[in-house]
């Protein structure tokens, strides 16, 4: 109907009265709006100026924390009214609650960065009520737990054990009342952790939402929670994974016994849904709860039961199923500390198929019967029971059944299987994934009845296992499992001993085998076989004999850049069973035509190797070894050794990481040498903890300068391990040259070697006769009291030797030689080229101490300004050799002047310190001449000399100054003779002498021991 001006007009004229109601309504309207708009502007003030967060959140977080049993903290709270109109509401930010105090956690309950709370002003302003009409909490983290006493940590409220918050309160502000209709959490994350069971639940992004309906008699519960993925384990166990839950949940909290009554519940699991009913019934005072819930799976199509197999394995497209499911589960009784109900289960399929639209594979028969009653408490035996599992179809036939009882404690297994499986037939005809590839066929005939306790004990007597299994050309690849697996053949058979016992016998033959696993392991072998036999000998000894053989086995892993190849192989193993408080050990003897075995760049390899080995079981996977083993070759190379270490025939005994060598021979390098002693804690090799050893060192040669390179910088090498005399000459062709270099020692030796050398190279120098102790110890060498002959002297010595890089090290050292030649005193200690240059000059024998300290360089060349020391020289009856300087002074004091002029005596006492050599007055008698000569030499080859005439054909003493150097140099003439009170039988004259100077060379000849 249209209306138009006129007839409004009308009307109003007809209706006055109406009208004039109208006009009324429309003041009334604009004095409500008026109201409305007031209103919102003193909300708006007063939430903006008045309730400030700052304000309020200190207030609203105590008057929380006196309400509840738990503890809320919150960074920020704000009062709301527009975004949650027409209701107050609170908005907190940055918060978090933590759990009761007696729940024993100190962990956080829930952390959330933003909550939203609606509250019923009315109720909580006129009647002290809180009604909390909804919590939305937006991606929390939660940590919900039950102590081992049952203890909950989320009883904030009180539901459980039923407590309510004091009367009295420090804000004078208590509840009588607390409601809350409906929780909201959005993408949250859960952690469950049950100290009662020890069984934990992880939950990942999941959706929860529940409403409450308070009644006269409890509470109503409306739960619908969706979750992407549940991990469950065990404390310290493996995840066991569950993906797409979904539970939609109708409950009843009868308040007044306690009671949760479950109307309805719907599990689903990747749509496949399950429904629970049941009621559970709380004793906090006991902590303790009674359930009586029953599970079944709701649509009992076999589909269902198809389509939980995932894609990877199974298609589940196009495919046609027949047979129906009957899932039951059930659990009864009380769960507590000391409590678990019981859990009964229940599978039926009857004579269910498979087939694809696509293809023309079907399985034509899926029958299971399997029941299940567990007692996990242990209050009675539980068992679990197969009455059949058949599976019929093209490819593909499997017949199985069996029942283990008394699960929980020592199991007892009785099981029967039967299959053929024919992986050609069956990926032919069926659509497997196309990346998965399988040939071949496996059949078994299997019977066995068994005790866990049996099986774990070693007492293989009390097994019961016959049948055999066989692989025909099987080749198995799945590379999203990451495995591959074939063989041309696998036997495997077991069976009974004719023999008075009836034990159990058994034997495995693989040839041309194949395991690739994650792309990491890899397995080879060419051949295995195996014999087994269960031997018993009187009534308790029983043991496990195998004797077994193979060849060519490769192994690799990627991961570990790990290498090996055994080429030939027998042995022999016998396990006895622990007994009496005795441990279990395995005996075992292998004879290895060759192996090798290298990681990295580090490889071992043995020809003709005999081992003899015992195995004792220390913990459930920890098996300590002992034993010995002989070979007739061995070479071991690791770049920081830098040159191969070969053995010869030797035999070498070892415990656990602990080695024995008896005579043991070394071939290293250029040097040779055998030890006899023992090696303790080898780990500590790699691990870095102590290595211990004592060992006899008697060596025919030994290079010094190759063995220092061990823990120098080599360069890299490229080994073959499956070619032991490619290995000889690759590496013996590439053993350093010699060079010296210095050596960091590792913290973490401590060897003690007893030395007994024929011959030692060592830089230039060529030592024979060498004898003495040497101990490594915290990064230090110290050989003490070392003999030695030299092609120049005898040598005595004791030397400290340690590194922090290896571009220095420290070096305190005392050298005693006799009857050295002068001119060679330089080629023992070649320092002394450059700061006693004039020992070149002498002919003859003397002894010669030297004790002192300096750093070594990277070429272990002494650095001399570092050098600080004293020495000592005594010689008799030498020859002076005609030179320049001697003919310029000959000539100055007039005394016969020959090519080789005899000294009768020569006795120096010296100092080494800042670059350059002090000589102390020494006394020397030439021709006709008493002479003191003293002063420095330094270590550019320039010298500051005085030498003090005591007796000549003048009759008086003076002195003469040389200076310079060896080619350019002065001789001053009638100068004071400072050393004339040094040597006098007077005692009134040696007086006058600097007695600093006497006592300076006494205390050199006290510390060098010289008489």
């Amino acid at each position: 109907m249209i209306f138009f001006p006129y007839d409004i007009f009308v009307i109003w004229k007809q209706y006055p009265l109406q009208m004039k109601i109208s006009k009324t309504f429309k003041r009334a309207g604009i004095v409500l709006l008026t109201f409305f708009a007031v209103m919102s502007v003193i909300i708006a003030i007063a939430l903006n100026f008045i309730f400030t967060p700052e304000k309020i959140t200190p207030e609203v977080v105590q008057i929380i924390n006196e309400n509840i049993r738990g503890k809320v903290d919150c960074e920020r709270i704000e009062l709301t009214f527009f975004p949650s109109f027409p209701r107050f509401g609170i908005r907190l930010k940055n918060g978090a609650v933590l759990p009761p105090t007696h729940s024993g956690s100190g962990d956080t309950l829930a952390a959330f960065n933003d909550a939203q709370v609606i509250l019923n002003m009315y109720k909580l302003l006129a009647k002290n009520e809180l009604h909390i009409n909804n919590i939305r909490l937006n991606r929390p983290d939660i940590h919900a737990m039950v102590d081992s006493l049952g203890n909950p940590n989320w009883d904030v409220l009180g539901l459980v054990t039923d407590t309510i918050p004091a009367d009295t309160t420090e804000s004078g502000f208590s509840f009588k009342k607390i409601v809350l209709k409906n929780l909201e959490i959005q993408h949250g994350n859960l952690l469950y952790e049950d100290g009662l069971s020890k069984n934990n639940y992880q939950v990942h992004d999941f959706n929860f939402r529940v409403k409450a309906v308070k009644g006269d008699k409890g509470l109503f519960l409306n739960t619908h929670n969706k979750s992407d993925n549940i991990s469950m384990y065990k404390d310290g166990g493996k995840p066991y994974q569950i993906k797409n839950i979904t539970i939609i949940s109708t409950l009843f909290y009868d308040r007044s016994d306690r009671t949760i009554h479950i109307k309805e519940s719907d599990f689903s699991l990747n749509d496949i849904h399950f429904s629970t009913k049941g009621q559970i019934q709380l004793y906090p005072e006991q902590q303790e709860l009674s359930a009586d819930l029953e599970t079944r799976l709701v649509t009992n199509s076999f589909k269902n039961i198809v389509e939980l197999i995932p894609p990877h394995i199974l298609h589940n497209e196009k495919i046609d199923t027949e047979g129906k499911v009957d899932l039951r589960l059930t659990v009864n009784g009380l769960y507590g500390k000391d409590h678990q109900p019981r859990i009964d289960a229940s599978l039926h399929i009857d004579h269910a198929s498979l087939a694809y639209s696509d293809f023309r594979g079907k399985i034509e028969d899926i029958s299971v019967r399997a029941t299940s009653v567990l007692f996990p408490d242990g209050a009675a035996p539980s068992s679990v029971t197969i009455d059949h599992l058949r599976v019929n179809g093209t490819g593909v036939h499997i017949d199985a059944s069996g029942n283990i009882e008394h699960l929980f404690e020592n199991a007892v297994f009785d099981i029967a299987l039967k299959s053929n499986i024919d992986f050609t037939e069956f990926h032919a005809n069926f659509p497997v994934d196309e990346n998965i590839k399988a040939k071949g066929n496996i059949e078994a005939d299997l019977k066995t009845n068994f005790k866990l306790n049996d099986l774990t004990g070693n007492h293989y007597e009390n097994i019961n296992l016959v049948g055999n299994l066989q692989f025909d050309d099987v080749d198995i690849d799945s590379p999203k499992d990451s495995l591959w697996f074939r063989t041309r053949q696998l036997q495997t058979s077991f069976f009974r001993q004719k023999n008075e016992r009836s034990n159990m016998a058994g034997n495995v033959d693989i040839r041309d085998a194949r395991l690739v696993y994650k792309n990491d392991l890899d397995f080879t072998a060419e051949e295995i076989t195996a014999d087994l036999k269960v031997d018993q000998q009187g009534e308790k000894k029983v043991k496990l004999d195998m004797t077994m053989g193979l060849k060519t086995l490769r192994f690799t892993s990627k991961s570990d850049s790990l290498r090996g190849i055994v080429k030939k192989a027998n042995g022999e193993a016998r396990l006895f069973p622990e007994e009496e408080g005795k441990a279990a050990y395995i005996t075992s003897r292998f004879t290895i035509d060759s192996a090798a075995l290298r990681q990295k760049k580090d490889f071992v390899a043995i020809k003709q190797g005999n081992y003899v080995m015992r195995l004792d079981k220390k913990a459930p996977k920890k098996w300590a070894p002992k034993g010995h083993v002989n070979f007739h070759r061995l070479i071991a190379y690791s770049p920081k050794m830098g040159v191969p270490l070969k053995m010869p025939a030797s035999r070498i005994s070892f415990e656990n990481d602990n080695i024995t060598l008896d005579h043991a021979k070394f071939h290293f390098g250029n040097s040779d040498a055998t030890l006899t002693g023992n090696i303790q804690h080898l780990k500590g090799f790699k691990s870095g903890d102590p290595v211990t050893a004592t060992l006899e060192v008697d060596a025919d040669f030994i290079d010094a300068n190759q063995l220092m390179q061990v823990f120098s910088s080599p360069p890299d090498e490229v080994v073959d391990v499956d070619n032991m005399e490619k290995i000889d000459q690759e590496v013996a062709t590439d053993a350093l040259k010699g060079e010296k270099h210095t050596f960091k020692i590792p913290d973490n030796l401590r060897f003690t070697l007893n030395t007994n050398i024929n011959r030692l190279k060592f830089g230039d120098m060529d030592m024979r006769n060498i004898y003495g102790r040497a101990r490594i110890k915290e990064g230090t060498m110290k050989l003490e009291d070392f003999h030695l002959n030299t092609l120049a002297a005898q040598l005595q010595a004791d030397i400290s030797y340690s590194a922090k890089t290896n571009k220095e090290a420290d070096l305190d050292f005392r050298l005693y030689l006799s009857n050295i030649e002068m001119d060679q005193i330089h080629r023992v200690f070649p320092v002394l080229d450059s700061l006693f240059p004039m020992t070149r000059s002498f002919e003859g024998k003397a002894d010669f101490r030297l004790k002192g300290n300096a750093k070594l360089s990277e070429d272990m060349d002494i650095k001399i300004p570092t050098l600080k020391g004293i020495a000592a020289l005594k010689a008799h009856d030498i020859i002076v050799l005609d030179g320049p300087t001697f003919s310029d002074l000959a000539k100055t004091f007039m005394f016969k002047n020959k090519e080789k002029n005899p000294i009768k005596e020569l006795n120096m006492e010296m100092t080494f310190e800042e670059s350059h050599l002090e000589i102390l007055p020494a006394l020397l008698e030439i021709d006709r001449y008493q002479l003191a000569v003293g002063g420095i030499q330094n270590l550019d080859m320039s010298y500051d000399y005085h030498i003090s005439v005591l007796k000549s054909p003048v009759p008086f003493k003076t002195g003469v100054d040389v200076k310079g150097n060896f080619d350019d140099y002065d001789i001053s003439l009638l100068n004071k003779a400072k050393y004339k009170y040094y040597f006098t039988d007077k005692e009134r004259l040696l007086k006058k002498a600097d007695s600093l100077v006497i006592n300076r060379k006494s205390d050199i000849l006290h510390q060098l021991e010289f008489n």
